[in-house]
This record gives C-alpha cells, sequence and structure tokens, in this order.
C-alpha cells in the first residue's frame, strides 16, 4: 500500500467511525419515547401507594374527611393508570409482580392506620387485624386462582368495595360526630360509620376468602401436557398426496 493510499483510507475510516456514532446516536433516540412511557408507567403505579400511604397517616392521626378524599382521588388515579398501561405493549412479568404488591401494600397500609387509631380498644383492634386478615386472603385467593389456572371465584369484598367502603365510613365519620354532639348522642357514636365499616369488611372479607379458598381447593387443575409429550401434528391431506407425488417421482 503506498503513502498516497494510506493518506486516502485514514479520512474513509474516519467517516465510518462518524457513521457509526451517528447512528448509534439516532438509534438511543428513538428507544427514548419507550423509555418516557416506561417510566410514566411506572409513576403511576407509585402514586397510589404513596397516597394510600398519606391516606394510612391521616386515618393513624383522625383525620377521617381528608383520608376518605385522597383514598377516593388514589383509587380513580390506580383505575387510570390500569387504562393508561392496558393499551401498551404487555407487561413484563416484573411489572405485573410490582403492580400487585403495590396493591397489597396499599392496603396493608390503610388498615394499619385505622389500628393506630383504634389501639386504645382492644375489641375494634381485633377487629381491624381480622379485616386486614380477610383482606389480604381474598387477594390471596385470587392470586392462587391464577397461579392454579383456575377461574377465578367469584366472591365479595374485592379491593375496590374494600376501599369504597373504607372511604365511605371515614368520609361519613365527620359528619357523624357533629350530630352526635348537637343531639347529644353517646361518644361511640361519632365513630359508629367508620367502626361499621371495619365490622362488614372484617366479617365479609373473611367468609368470602373461605368460600374462595374452598372452591379453589375443589376446583380441578388443568393437566399442562409438555410440548415434547404433544401427539404429533396430523399432516394435511394435499400435503400427503404431494410428499407422495414427489418420492414416487
Amino acid at each position: 500500500m503506498t503513502e498516497l493510499d494510506r493518506t486516502d483510507s485514514a479520512p474513509r475510516r474516519a467517516a465510518s467511525k462518524v457513521r457509526l456514532l451517528l447512528a448509534s446516536d439516532v438509534s438511543r433516540m428513538a428507544s427514548m419515547p419507550d423509555l418516557f412511557r416506561s417510566l410514566k408507567r411506572a409513576l403511576l403505579t407509585c402514586l397510589p401507594l404513596l397516597g394510600s400511604a398519606l391516606a394510612g397517616a391521616l386515618l393513624g392521626l383522625g383525620h377521617f374527611g381528608v383520608a376518605a378524599v385522597l383514598m377516593v382521588a388514589t383509587s380513580l388515579r390506580e383505575a387510570r393508570a390500569r387504562l393508561v398501561a392496558r393499551p401498551a405493549p404487555p407487561t413484563s412479568a416484573a411489572g405485573l409482580l410490582f403492580g400487585a404488591t403495590a396493591d397489597l401494600y396499599a392496603e396493608f397500609l390503610a388498615f394499619t392506620g385505622l389500628a393506630f387509631f383504634f389501639r386504645a380498644s382492644a375489641l375494634l383492634f381485633t377487629l381491624t387485624l381480622a379485616a386486614l386478615i380477610g383482606s389480604l386472603m381474598v387477594s390471596y385467593g385470587s392470586a392462587k386462582a391464577e397461579a392454579r389456572h383456575v377461574p377465578v371465584p367469584v366472591g365479595a369484598m374485592r379491593r375496590p368495595t374494600r376501599v369504597a367502603c373504607v372511604a365511605a365510613g371515614a368520609g361519613l365519620t365527620p359528619l357523624a360526630a357533629i350530630l352526635a354532639q348537637r343531639l347529644g348522642g353517646p361518644p361511640w357514636a361519632a365513630e359508629a360509620p367508620l367502626v361499621l365499616a371495619v365490622v362488614v369488611i372484617a366479617v365479609t372479607a373473611n367468609v368470602s376468602a373461605v368460600r374462595r379458598l374452598r372452591v379453589i381447593a375443589r376446583a380441578p387443575t388443568p393437566t399442562l401436557v409438555p410440548r415434547d409429550a404433544r401427539a404429533p401434528e396430523v399432516p394435511d391431506a394435499s400435503v400427503a398426496r404431494a410428499n407422495a407425488g414427489q418420492r414416487a417421482a
């Protein structure tokens, strides 16, 4: 190779490196919208969890009206997040696991706030723990049914119903406190709506969880046939005739 050829090849190599760098930058810029969409879905999933944590703290401190409004807003945000994520490409297993875990943590934080508020009464504290256990067992029953590949049993006190029940009880508690104060009612009447909501969830959720698990235990588990053990596909008649003609030829 002459000196002239070396001189000509150096700019070519530099130009090829520049083209490679530009191509990589273009590919990274093309993947930015997917990154932004993933970050948006993650943010929409985290916001309900943060709202539920704040609502649980407000319930524990006795600010029931603000907690009820925040629970309703969090539920609407969660529903919007699911609608946004629905037309997106299929979510990964990690994303599904994160969403389910966030739902469980959100519910746990809300009932923890109620348990903290009712800590002075052994009966109400126990009922709150029973409501929490029943709620988690209902969610566990649904997850167990999906893991066993059986239809999820229909039952009461699913998560939207539980959130609506707690939010209604918390929202009506300030009104009940005002009426009890003006009408001279007993002290327990001020917290009657919230106590009623906890009792309804504690009884209904546990009964629903037991029924769910009983149905799942009795449901036949579908047998998953391995791919290697499946029967060989029978070729179509036209394909068989064509193969026979080729062999005869």
